[in-house]
């Protein structure tokens, strides 16, 4: 008998987190589509301009979960672009905002080497190489990574 609401629990657990997943990847899609509506001109672009890499880097997040690989690239690539294009905004607002600090660059080019270096689907060590080396400025674990590579060969 407890074998039975133990299939049970874990059933509902499984469907939880099934649907909490969908749930926050439609919020994360929401705040998106709003926050691609401000411009550079905007008046709170530069109040907001790191919400949007961290839902950028959020959403190539639950496309890994979702296993849809070239999707989470693509918007890791957003993510890494845009951090790249406002990085003396993100650098600025770091001290005080944390969402500032996940916006950082290296973070999003850290995702990236990490899925070019690991998930057998879009194996790049070229690629890999690159992002990694590029997000070693700031990130321990980029660091490491670089240097298995380098000794693994």
């Amino acid at each position: 008998m407890t074998k039975f609401f133990w299939c049970i629990i874990n059933f509902n657990i499984i469907i939880f987190r099934l649907f909490f997943n969908e749930c926050f990847y439609d919020f994360y899609l929401r705040q998106l589509d709003y926050l691609n509506k401000l411009t550079k001109s905007s008046k709170y672009y530069n109040n907001y301009i790191g919400w949007k890499i961290h839902v950028l880097q959020r959403i190539g997040y639950q496309e890994i979960k979702r296993k849809k690989i070239l999707n989470a690239i693509n918007y890791y690539e957003s993510a890494y672009n845009l951090a790249v294009e406002n990085d003396d905004i993100i650098e600025s607002g770091k001290i005080t905002n944390t969402v500032y600090w996940m916006g950082q660059k290296e973070r999003s080019a850290y995702k990236l080497g990490d899925i070019y270096l690991n998930v057998a689907d879009a194996r790049d060590y070229n690629k890999a190489l690159k992002y990694l080396t590029l997000a070693s400025e700031d990130m321990y674990k980029a660091q490491r990574d670089l240097g298995l590579m380098y000794l693994e060969g």
